[in-house]
């Protein structure tokens, strides 16, 4: 008798959605900036070129039947002395400027991996290319700390309209995060 009430809780709780599929990450490192995260499984892992700051990009797979764009986390390292920012200040005021449909929200403080940090969120158009369509504008949530004598930059961009941290892709990319010794 008590197995086949332990089987029909069993059977009870699938159908009711208890319990959900975990989602698929893949561990990655970068031994160039001293760091590892998780990423999703499937997605496209592009490194930054040699000559440029250790870094890396995941990039969601293509949505069906659609040339759109896609969903990008990325880690990049700005080791001091960097050419293209030299601080998290500097990379905060070039993502903040005014222009044409481009808008930022105040800085808040965040972190990652027990590192206090920030958080900027930040709008700007899409290409205006026939390769992206649609048009509009790409939402980019940064989190930002200084770390290993430079600062980390983690960020998520998305087309705006996209649901926000679809699948809790970037929050488990943050959570994952952890410097290499």
């Amino acid at each position: 008798m008590m197995k086949k009430v332990w089987w029909v809780v069993l059977a009870a709780a699938a159908a009711s959605g208890c319990f959900m599929k975990k989602s698929e990450f893949t561990a990655y490192s970068l031994a160039s900036a001293k760091f590892s995260v998780e990423y999703p499984a499937g997605w496209t892992v592009i490194e930054n070129e040699a000559g440029f700051n250790p870094g890396v990009m995941f990039l969601a797979p293509p949505p069906q039947g659609k040339r759109a764009v896609r969903r990008s986390l990325t880690v990049d390292f700005y080791p001091k002395g960097n050419t293209q920012y030299s601080s998290i200040e500097d990379y905060v005021s070039s993502h903040t400027r005014p222009g044409p449909d481009r808008s930022s929200e105040p800085l808040k403080p965040a972190a990652v991996a027990g590192i206090a940090g920030q958080e900027l969120v930040y709008r700007k158009p899409l290409p205006q290319s026939p390769e992206f369509a649609p048009k509009g504008t790409l939402v980019t949530k940064v989190r930002l700390f200084a770390a290993n004598d430079g600062f980390f930059a983690l960020a998520d961009a998305v087309p705006e309209g996209s649901p926000a941290d679809e699948g809790g892709a970037f929050a488990k990319l943050t959570a994952s995060f952890k410097l290499a010794k």
